[in-house]
C-alpha cells in the first residue's frame, strides 16, 4: 500500500487506509515495519465499530469512489491468486479513475474473470478482451472453451500480465492480519535451528536479509519451532526428496498443533473477524509450495530439492512466525500461566 500511496500514478489520487481490526498495538508494529508515510493508519477500539464486510487484508481490499460509495466490497485475494491481486487492485483503481466510460484493456488482452455471482462457473476462467462497449460498459471477452463472446463488468476482470512482462514469482510472501509484504527471499545460512529472540539464522556477507526465527513465549510452538528449523537444516545438507518429505511432515504436524491450540485456548472464535483465518491459510499455502517442489522433483525424474526453494521456504517459516505467531504469543502465555 506504501508503494501505491507514494506512487506517481496514485499519490494525490487515491487514499489508502489501513484499519488494524486487531488493536493499537499491531497497528503500530505495522506503522513501524513497513514504514509507513503516506498511508494513513488507524485502528478499531471498540467492537461495536467493527466494519460489517469482514476482516480483508490479504482477503483483498474495499474500494470506495470520491463520494464514499463502496465500489467494489472485495478485490481479490492475494492468498488466492498472488501477484495477480496487485494487477487487480491496479485496475479497478485506474478504472475508477479514468472513468468508467473508457475501456483501459487493449484488444487481445488475457484476462481471468472474477467475482461473478449469476455465472459463477466462470469465475477463475480465462479468456481474450475483444472490445469495450462504451454504452453498456462492458468487456467483451472471448472466454477460453466457449464459442460465443461474453460482456463481462470491469469489476469481474482481473488482467493476466503478458507473456513479455512476466516476472520472476516472488518466492517469499509475508501476509498478516493487515496486509501483505512483499520481501526478497533471503540468501542467508541456517545455523542448527535454534530459536531465540536474537533469530535462529546467521547472516552471511552475501544475504540480503537475515533469515529468524523469534521466541513466541510459548514452549510448545518454540520447541517446535526449532524442530521445524531442525528439519529444513537436514534438508539444506542433503538437497534429497525425502529429507523434504521429512521437513513437510515437521512442519505440518506443527501446523496442526498450532491451530488445535487456537481452539482449546479460545483463541479463534470462528467470527468474522477470526485472529486465526488468513494464519490457517497461510499454513495450506506453505504446505502446497512443498507440494508444489515435492511434484517438480518427481517429475523431472531427479530427487534434488532446489536451493532456492530451500532458502524461500526457511524465509517463509521465518516470515510466518513473525507475522502470524508473535499475535498468539500474549494470549497463550495467559493460558497456559492459568
Amino acid at each position: 500500500m506504501e508503494r501505491w500511496a507514494s506512487s506517481a500514478a496514485f499519490r494525490k489520487k487515491v487514499r489508502f487506509l489501513m484499519i488494524c481490526v486487531a488493536g493499537q498495538g499491531l497497528a503500530a508494529t505495522y506503522s513501524k515495519e513497513y514504514r509507513l508515510k503516506n498511508v494513513l493508519n488507524g485502528y478499531i477500539e471498540r467492537e461495536n465499530d467493527m466494519p460489517r464486510f469482514g476482516q480483508l487484508g490479504c482477503q483483498g481490499f474495499v474500494v470506495f469512489d470520491q463520494a464514499g460509495n463502496m465500489t467494489l466490497p472485495a478485490t481479490s485475494p492475494f492468498l488466492d491468486i498472488e501477484e495477480r491481486a496487485f494487477g487487480d487492485v491496479e485496475f479497478q483503481l485506474n478504472t475508477l479513475l479514468s472513468g468508467k466510460d473508457v475501456g483501459l484493456l487493449e484488444p487481445g488482452r488475457r484476462v481471468q474473470l472474477t467475482r461473478l455471482v449469476k455465472a459463477k462457473q466462470l469465475n477463475g476462467k480465462a479468456g481474450t478482451v475483444l472490445e469495450f462497449d462504451s454504452k453498456d460498459r462492458r468487456y467483451r471477452v472471448q472466454i477460453d472453451g466457449y464459442q460465443k463472446s461474453h460482456g463481462i463488468q470491469h469489476v469481474n476482470i482481473i488482467p493476466l500480465r503478458q507473456s513479455s512482462q512476466v516476472s520472476k514469482k516472488r518466492k517469499a510472501t509475508g501476509c498478516g492480519p493487515g496486509g501483505c509484504s512483499m520481501p526478497k527471499p533471503s540468501q542467508c545460512s541456517m545455523d542448527d535451528g535454534k530459536c531465540s529472540s536474537s533469530g535462529g539464522c546467521s547472516k552471511t556477507e552475501a544475504s540480503s536479509r537475515t533469515i529468524t526465527c523469534p521466541s513466541v513465549g510459548v514452549k510448545a510452538m518454540d520447541d517446535e519451532h526449532e524442530e521445524c528449523f531442525s528439519a529444513l537444516k537436514q534438508l539444506q545438507g542433503s538437497r534429497k526428496l525425502d529429507a523434504l518429505e521429512k521437513a513437510k511432515e515437521t512442519i505440518a504436524a506443527h501446523f496442526a498443533h498450532e491451530e488445535k491450540l487456537f481452539k482449546e485456548t479460545g483463541f479463534d472464535d470462528g467470527g468474522k473477524f477470526s485472529k486465526t483465518k488468513s494464519h490457517c491459510q497461510d499454513h495450506r499455502k506453505i504446505l502446497a509450495e512443498i507440494d508444489a517442489e515435492m511434484n517438480r522433483c518427481s517429475n523431472s525424474g531427479g530427487s534434488t530439492v532446489s536451493e532456492d526453494f530451500i532458502s524461500s521456504l526457511a524465509f517463509r517459516l521465518s516470515d510466518h512466525t513473525k507475522q502470524y505467531d508473535t499475535q498468539y504469543s500474549s494470549h497463550m502465555q495467559k493460558h497456559f500461566k492459568q
